[in-house]
């Protein structure tokens, strides 16, 4: 539906020179996406909301499909210690992170093709 992973961020976040559809990194301890801002009024002050499962199918199968430079699963922690022992998920849906703008040349480094679908009879 689109060609970006995209996070959402409160307006606040142009006090932070983050502007709508720039890039920003997204980190936590665990590690680090990159995802285009979308800024809306829409969210609480200090809360990201980011596109979770993204993948590149165009990357192909030797880069795990650019699931390492997107996917929110990414920032989440490893070990039973933070997930539900019976599902192996988190017991909880937010994560403390740092939200920061991506220089200039990660756009042109993640940039996706465009991508036709066409339903199979």
């Amino acid at each position: 539906m689109y060609p970006w992973p995209l996070c959402e961020i409160n307006e606040d976040a142009k006090e932070h020179g983050i502007g709508h559809g720039d890039w920003v990194y997204i980190e936590t301890p665990k590690g680090r996406i990159t995802q285009k801002a979308y800024i809306s009024s829409g969210i609480l002050r200090r809360v990201v909301a980011e596109d979770t499962f993204w993948t590149l199918p165009e990357k192909g199968e030797e880069s795990l499909y650019g699931v390492l430079e997107h996917n929110f699963n990414v920032l989440i922690p490893d070990g039973l210690e933070h997930t539900d022992g019976m599902f192996g998920v988190l017991p909880y849906r937010g994560l403390i992170c740092k939200v920061y703008k991506a220089p200039k040349n990660v756009k042109e480094r993640t940039r996706v093709k465009s991508v036709t679908y066409t339903p199979q009879s």
